[in-house]
């Protein structure tokens, strides 16, 4: 099983936007929460309206109703608002923390193109966020994951609520498995008996959450229990708890309620690019191949190429020029590429512009180096 992941960083929102309105005789709703979900490959830093989804739980839903909350979906992240009247503040009286789920579902086939996570996705892993204190690292961002951009660390185990948890070899009797959840609360317990090789575990009456496993008070790992059949993107847990005074608490030092502003952070995949220069003739009319970096502007810093390597591609020499470094896909990218050769036999020199990559198309795997992937254009002379 996997480490508990330690969430990213976050930063304090200044700022009361929640549309304020009355649902029906409740009084004004104000902002609580905004999480923001933000893309660096995008030209606006953020997805385009329908391409990554949030949405509550099912008893999210009830719990927002319960509590007078409101949900409010954005293009890229999503709102709470709390209501109150000046009698009634349900949030100020809650006895216990609240816990809030909210699913996150990508809705572009081509995700993973231009994000920077490995080329894959785990029908038995998951992204795992929430808003606890105690699981961030000290840094001036507030961010729902543990670094400043969204890792494959922050990934847990999906798990069944009730499964069995096998041991490598015989334990002794006496040793104690529990499960904790988010909260450090135990929600299960059991001694084993001597020679145990497997412990049943279940939680089949408790809600889809997060838990620890942990083994004579050791940590084992982490998981979240889901019993839907269409795998999962990623869960966020946001957790109001009256009695968390830490800077990413709803509440401050007077117990007064604090709007917050949580970000979600995506990184443009970064890869090499590799063109392929292919003579349109039957015979070859170029030669002393050289790509370089015609973008001009002061401070900038060229791309560099290596040389031009003849290589064989369905039975015909091509010419294979590759960037030196991996290079930030963006939606509009700014590099302004040519290809120099010498043309004809008189050696007249011929310069053509070359294209960028696109993210539905061009993208390869390279096994020889770590399963890297690159960028593939084919560019015909």
């Amino acid at each position: 099983m996997s480490k508990i992941s330690r969430p990213f960083k976050i930063s304090n929102n200044k700022k009361v936007r929640f549309p304020m309105m009355r649902l029906d005789f409740l009084a004004q709703f104000r902002e609580l929460l905004e999480v923001k979900v933000t893309h660096n490959y995008f030209a606006e830093k953020k997805f385009p309206a329908g391409m990554f989804k949030i949405y509550p739980t099912d008893l999210t839903m009830l719990k927002l109703k319960q509590n007078t909350l409101q949900f409010r979906a954005l293009p890229s992240g999503f709102m709470l608002g709390y209501g109150s009247t000046d009698t009634y503040f349900p949030l100020k009286e809650l006895a216990e923390p609240l816990r809030l789920s909210f699913y996150a579902e990508v809705r572009d086939v081509n995700f993973l193109n231009y994000t920077h996570l490995p080329y894959k996705l785990d029908d038995d892993r998951v992204f795992y966020l929430n808003n606890l204190g105690l699981e961030k690292d000290e840094d001036t961002h507030k961010n729902l994951s543990k670094e400043h951009f969204l890792t494959d660390e922050d990934k847990v185990q999906t798990t069944h609520p009730r499964f069995v948890y096998q041991f490598d070899e015989p334990q002794e009797g006496g040793v104690e498995i529990e499960v904790m959840d988010a909260l450090g609360e135990v929600v299960f317990s059991e001694i084993l008996e001597e020679g145990a090789m497997a412990c049943d575990v279940n939680l089949l009456d408790l809600p889809e959450a997060k838990y620890t496993l942990n083994i004579d008070g050791l940590e084992e790992g982490a998981f979240y229990t889901y019993a839907g059949l269409k795998p999962l993107f990623g869960i966020i847990d946001i957790i109001i708890d009256p009695d968390a005074f830490d800077e990413y608490s709803f509440f401050d030092d007077n117990g007064e309620l604090t709007a917050q502003e949580y970000t979600l952070n995506f990184k443009a995949r970064e890869t090499r690019w590799n063109y392929i220069l292919v003579e349109q003739g039957t015979e070859p009319k170029h030669k002393d191949h050289e790509i370089y970096d015609s973008f001009k502007r002061s401070g900038y810093m060229p791309v560099t190429f290596t040389g031009a390597e003849s290589v064989d591609r369905d039975g015909k020499k091509v010419q294979s020029i590759w960037t030196e470094n991996p290079i930030p896909l963006r939606e509009r990218q700014p590099q302004k590429f040519k290809v120099r050769t010498k043309r004809g036999s008189s050696g007249v020199e011929w310069i053509q512009s070359l294209p960028c990559p696109a993210t539905n198309t061009g993208l390869r795997v390279n096994k020889s180096e770590s399963d890297e992937v690159y960028s593939e254009l084919i560019v015909y002379l």
